[in-house]
Order: structure tokens, then C-alpha cells, then sequence
């Protein structure tokens, strides 16, 4: 008789073996205690596998077999020691629907499309869109993908597409889809687009890349299992965006319940055209950021900011400022960590 082969399931052990030449029935025992004690599974089993109930998940078991027919029975065979049963995991389903897909990046090829997005926290499926004259019609690409990102092929190489990205999973779908548009390109010319909402808030932006700009985006609201209607597709505006603020500085005073960060920073030397400075805060060593304050644009050459805290709240590990222009932001500043 061949090897026997023995799996673990909830109380159960399962022994499988090859049938040997003129073998009718089986006889069948198990032991739980390293063969020193045996107990019968079956006499006379008819098949080459047995499932036996009762086992014990802490405890390892070897199966013991031997074959017989008419004339007698075979010397047994015993399969090695099968260890404790180990449970599956046990997974948690999410609790809420995902956030939306961040950093939606579209490259070319000779007729194909291939999109890729950092997955959101809950994300188990992402539903994949694409239109070819600036989202007045959609095709759908995928309605249940499970990776986070997707080859679309059959499209037109001289043809600008639109790619729209969703999140979801077993409690809904993301409050907001945004799509990002890549330009027509001849074959095996890439360029990449890049859009980013920053919060399910009423503001949200649209970044350039370093190889291609970001032309039309468009919204809509979902509640639930309930989408809005698509809204208006809207064209960015061209043009460059802010340079980072220079020279970023921060002091830390603590005067009764309050501690206060006073931040400084250096416009740009060249014109930015923003219209406003955003300072973000982190607590958690840049895990997470918050906005934390927000300065208007003026002619001084030096802006400053003052974000506070209560004394009994976690203090801010990390501070950093951009500049806005409305339409378009800047890269953040230097990383500030003096918050001593």
C-alpha cells in the first residue's frame, strides 16, 4: 500500500490512500497519544478515504491502515503525525464603505489603456469606467475588479480618454468618483495623468504631473447605495502652479492650557500666483496630516502662522505649508519637526 496522507479539519481528521492490488476492504485505526493506544475507525471500509469525527484540535493523530480481500489481510501502513487543527483567520468585514481612490495614474500603449490607483483603507472591489469624448458617454471596463489596477484594451491610439475609478466593498461604494484624463498619444508613447481628492469635502484638486496635465474632471455624490447624476465634466485650467515656500521655521510656547506653534516661512522669489498658504499638522509622526491653519496671500515677503492645541491634547509632531492658487496647489515645504 502507497503512503497514507491525513488532513485536519474542525474535528475532524481526513485519510486518503491508493488502492493496492486485489485490496476490497479496509481496516482502519487511529491514535492520538504517539501509537501507544489505538482506536478502531472501521473494520471493513470499502473505499480509499475515510473521514473520521470526534478528533480533538489540540491533540496530533497518526491513522493507521491495512488492506484485505478473501484471503486476508496486509500489514499496515500509518501515515505520519497530523498536527493540531489551526482555525482559519477569522476576517472582520468592513464597517464602512471605502474613501475614494487616491493617485489615479493612466499610461499608454498601442491601443490600450493601463490604469492604477493606491488602494483606499476597506477597498475589496473597484469599479472601472472610461470615456473617449470628454464623458458625454462611459463604457464600462470593470464592475467588481479586485486589483487596483486594470489593463482596458481596444481603444483608439489617436483618441484622448477619460478614466473613471470607484471603491467599494460589502457596506457601499466611495462618496465621490474622480476621473483623470490622459491625452492621445502615438503608439508606445506614454504619459501618465494624476488626480487626487483630498477629503469628501466641497473642495478637492486636481494635480499636474511632470509628463502630461490633468484636462477635465467631473463628480458626483453617492449616499449609500444611491448615486447622484454625474455632474457637468469641467476643463482645468491651464498653467503652472506655485512653487514650495522656502525656509520653513517653527517655535513651540505653552502659556496656560494652550501650546502654540508659531510657524514662518519665505515666499517664493518668483511669482506664484497663489492666493493662499495652507498649513497641515500631523500628531502621529506623519501617519495622518490635518489642516491646521490657512493664510491669506500678501505683499510681505515673510508669512507667518499660528496653530494652537490644548495642553491635554496629543502634541503636533510635524508641520509642513503649501502654497494655493485657486485651481491648482504647490508642492508642500520642507518637513518641519522642531515642535520642542
Amino acid at each position: 500500500m502507497a503512503s497514507v496522507s491525513v488532513t485536519r479539519g474542525d474535528g475532524t481528521l481526513t485519510a486518503s490512500w491508493s488502492a493496492p492490488a486485489g485490496a476490497t476492504k479496509y481496516h482502519i485505526t487511529y491514535s492520538s497519544d504517539g501509537k501507544r493506544s489505538w482506536s478502531l475507525a472501521a473494520a471493513e471500509h470499502g473505499s480509499t478515504s475515510i473521514t473520521i469525527s470526534g478528533a480533538k484540535n489540540e491533540s496530533g493523530y497518526v491513522v493507521g491502515v491495512r488492506a484485505g480481500n478473501a484471503h486476508g489481510w496486509s500489514g499496515w501502513r500509518n501515515s505520519a503525525s497530523a498536527g493540531p487543527y489551526t482555525p482559519p483567520p477569522t476576517l472582520t468585514p468592513p464597517t464602512t464603505p471605502p474613501g475614494t481612490p487616491a493617485s489615479v495614474y493612466v499610461s499608454r500603449s498601442d491601443g490600450a489603456l493601463t490604469a492604477r490607483w493606491d488602494a483606499p483603507s476597506g477597498a475589496t472591489r473597484y469599479h472601472i469606467t472610461y470615456s473617449s469624448n470628454g464623458g458625454g458617454s462611459w463604457t464600462l471596463a470593470a464592475y467588481d475588479h479586485a486589483t487596483n489596477s486594470i489593463a482596458i484594451s481596444g481603444v483608439e491610439n489617436g483618441a484622448t480618454y477619460i478614466v473613471g475609478v470607484r471603491a467599494g466593498n460589502q457596506q457601499g461604494e466611495a462618496g465621490y468618483d474622480v476621473q483623470c484624463t490622459t491625452s492621445a498619444s502615438t503608439p508606445y508613447t506614454w504619459t501618465d495623468c494624476h488626480s487626487e481628492a483630498a477629503s469628501l469635502t466641497t473642495t478637492f484638486y486636481v494635480s499636474p504631473t511632470a509628463s502630461g496635465t490633468v484636462t477635465n474632471v467631473r463628480l458626483r455624490a453617492r449616499e449609500g447605495h444611491r448615486v447622484s447624476l454625474w455632474s457637468a465634466v469641467t476643463s482645468v485650467p491651464s498653467g503652472a502652479p506655485p512653487v514650495a515656500p522656502g525656509n520653513l521655521a517653527v517655535s513651540v510656547t505653552t502659556q496656560s492650557a494652550t501650546v502654540s506653534y508659531a510657524l514662518s516661512w519665505d515666499k517664493p522669489s518668483t511669482p506664484t500666483g497663489a492666493v493662499a498658504y495652507v498649513v497641515q499638522c500631523s500628531d502621529d509622526n506623519q501617519t495622518t496630516w490635518t489642516q491646521c491653519a490657512t493664510v491669506a496671500e500678501t505683499t510681505n515677503a515673510n508669512l507667518t502662522a499660528t496653530p494652537t492645541r490644548t495642553t491635554t491634547q496629543t502634541s503636533y509632531t510635524h508641520l509642513r505649508v503649501r502654497a494655493d492658487q485657486g485651481h491648482l496647489r504647490g508642492p508642500w515645504s520642507g518637513i518641519s519637526t522642531n515642535t520642542n
